[in-house]
């Protein structure tokens, strides 16, 4: 066992501070506008009976056997035309919800 400082020299040399701040603005704005977006879809697909709910909620799930990187070149086209490339209300607005988020708070309102 040989201790040495390098990888910690290597780490100071990055901006860390800003990585974590980063992810910490991610994580906390994703899952916020995870669970009120996906609570609000899932609470009216269980509670409000409209003409083709069955339908959406089929569709919604649909769109879960699509695996995310086929979404990967049209959301990067949609941010570009957004003007929202490398910003943070790009990356936060095309995670804000999802399909699996909504089928888990559906089945949660309707037990």
């Amino acid at each position: 066992f040989n201790p040495a400082l390098e990888g910690y020299e290597r780490v100071a040399e990055f901006n860390l501070p800003t990585w974590f701040k980063n992810s910490i603005i991610y994580a906390v704005a994703i899952t916020v506008l995870r669970v009120m977006f996906d609570s609000l879809a899932g609470y009216a697909l269980a509670r409000i009976k409209f003409p083709g709910n069955r339908l959406v909620f089929f569709i919604i799930l649909g769109t879960m056997m699509i695996p995310g990187v086929v979404l990967l070149i049209p959301r990067f086209i949609i941010l570009k035309q957004l003007g929202m490339l490398g910003t943070y209300q790009g990356v936060i607005f095309s995670l804000a919800a999802d399909a699996f988020g909504v089928f888990l708070m559906k089945q949660f309102f309707e037990s």
